[in-house]
């Protein structure tokens, strides 16, 4: 089965790099560092399921299959038009969960060979995990991913997207409907938005966006970290770079802000740094180098905060991202 190319987020531009607040930005550059491999947006993406695995429905974003009595279920993802590359991109992040006794699960690179599996957990609840396929350096035609190893009874498997990064990524993709969750299971909550005001925001979020009305000219998103999240700091010794992609769509421009605190500064005031938007109405990726930002490396982001925009102009974000490493041309 021949599949289309696989889907890039990324629009292509010249990078324009300038050094804000000791950050330096990059805006639209050429190189993608994720990629959509599925969205399970609209029905059953998989080339073939095996062994008592069958899809049932897409809904909000999120796919549903049915697992009957059986050992080993298989779902496969393969045929994509010019392969994958798992030497440049050889990270694997699936939003997924399981109602049903837990287990791991494992992915395969296809065509199937001596590597692997590579094996990652699975929840209750709907979470990311992520796995680096190792020891691969070259291209492939697609993913076998088993959601639960072994021998299962019944259940049911949900699962949101799965994503190729060039390195470890925490992703906060809108890919489901009215919900803000990524990272592990984090979310962010809203204030001066039209949302309720300091609780978890669970509007606004359609077809793989986050609209964003804000009301009052100081909108804010805070990135709700904690234990029983999953997450509850940002290892910046490992993610060193931000990516936000967004838009204003009545093209007034403005000023996007990141606010952080870490663990050397927990009860001080929050560092910021700006970033300019674009004054048009697409869609621009604004990508923050922190490597050399000396606040950002020095311990974990403990407090982290976006303000979108410093008006009540509404706003998209198609997502927001924080990525180990990546490739800027």
């Amino acid at each position: 089965m021949k599949r289309t190319q696989l889907y890039t987020t990324f629009a292509i531009a010249s990078a324009i790099g300038a050094t804000l607040s000791g950050a330096t930005t990059y805006v639209d550059i050429e190189s993608r560092n994720s990629s959509f491999l599925e969205n399970f947006s609209s029905g059953d993406p998989s080339s073939q399921s095996l062994n008592g695995i069958s899809f049932k429905s897409s809904s909000r974003g999120v796919g549903s299959y049915e697992i009957s009595d059986s050992i080993d279920p298989q779902l496969y993802f393969d045929g994509y038009a010019g392969g994958l590359d798992f030497a440049d991109f050889p990270n694997v992040r699936i939003r997924h969960r399981f109602a049903g006794k837990l287990r791991n699960g494992s992915v395969y690179p296809l065509p199937m060979s001596t590597v692997g599996p590579f094996k990652y957990a699975i929840n209750g609840s709907m979470v990311t995990r992520q796995v680096t396929l190792t020891g691969i350096h070259k291209s492939g035609t697609g993913l076998r991913l088993d959601p639960v190893d072994g021998e299962i009874d019944e259940g049911n498997y949900f699962v949101d997207y799965i994503m190729l990064d060039r390195g470890r990524t925490i992703g906060f993709e809108f890919d489901q409907s009215n919900s803000t969750r990524g990272g592990v299971n984090n979310y962010f909550v809203g204030s001066n938005l039209d949302v309720k005001e300091g609780k978890e925001i669970v509007s606004g979020v359609s077809d793989g966006l986050f609209y964003g009305n804000p009301t009052s000219s100081d909108p804010k998103m805070i990135l709700y970290l904690a234990k029983n999240t999953g997450l509850s700091s940002i290892d910046t010794g490992i993610y060193k770079y931000i990516e936000i992609r967004m838009r204003v769509p009545s093209a007034v421009g403005g000023t996007a802000s990141v606010f952080y605190r870490t663990g050397a500064n927990s009860s001080g005031d929050a560092h910021k740094v700006d970033i300019i938007l674009k004054d048009d109405s697409y869609f621009h990726t604004y990508l923050l180098d922190m490597s050399n930002v000396s606040d950002w490396t020095v311990s974990p982001v403990n407090y982290f905060r976006l303000d979108p925009i410093n008006s009540q102009a509404p706003f998209e974000i198609d997502y927001i991202r924080f990525y180990e490493t990546v490739k800027i041309n």
